[in-house]
């Protein structure tokens, strides 16, 4: 992933250290995880399959739900972009400069 990794991310990304999201939850809970992520349903899912694609996250199927959760390889992403830059680094458009070794 070259370029630049966007501010939502991380925001993801650091949502998914903490606990997994179910399909269900992100339904049931949905305001409340917008709320925290800052991001609508649909930027959510966008996020969760371009990081799932990079393989940064694992689509996991259960036998009556879908579950996300961050990967060794997420986890390092998280730590470089923590390493290189902080949040209050971002700029104008909510961007975060990061070059992959990828």
């Amino acid at each position: 992933m070259d370029g630049y990794v966007y501010a939502h991310i991380l925001r993801i990304l650091n949502y998914l250290e903490c606990q997994c999201l179910t399909m269900d939850h992100l339904q049931q809970e949905l305001t409340k995880i917008e709320s925290e992520t800052h991001l609508s349903k649909n930027h959510i899912l966008e996020v969760l399959y371009k990081l799932e694609e990079y393989g940064y996250v694992l689509r996991a199927y259960g036998k009556s739900d879908t579950s996300y959760h961050i990967t060794t390889k997420g986890k390092n992403l998280m730590a470089r972009i923590k390493k290189n830059t902080s949040l209050q680094k971002l700029g104008e458009n909510g961007i975060i400069p990061f070059k992959s070794k990828s």
